[in-house]
């Protein structure tokens, strides 16, 4: 949350966050983070271009990808 976002986007999960991968519309890698260690986290929006993104988070054997839009 929020979704659309500005300048940040939270996670909240029951479970720990190993990391996640941003992609934008065209598949590339915009940022990642493998070591969270945390099952709350903030990422930073503040350099990215308004957009659709894609968000993948990776909690254990589990992976989930999520879209969100960058205001």
């Amino acid at each position: 949350y929020p979704n659309p976002a500005n300048d940040y986007i939270n996670l909240k999960s029951e479970s720990i966050i190993d990391g996640y991968i941003i992609y934008d519309i065209k598949g590339s890698i915009i940022s990642r983070s493998i070591e969270n260690n945390s099952n709350k986290l903030t990422i930073s929006l503040k350099n990215n271009y308004s957009g659709i993104y894609f968000l993948e988070i990776k909690s254990g054997n589990i992976k989930e990808t999520v879209k969100f839009i960058k205001k």
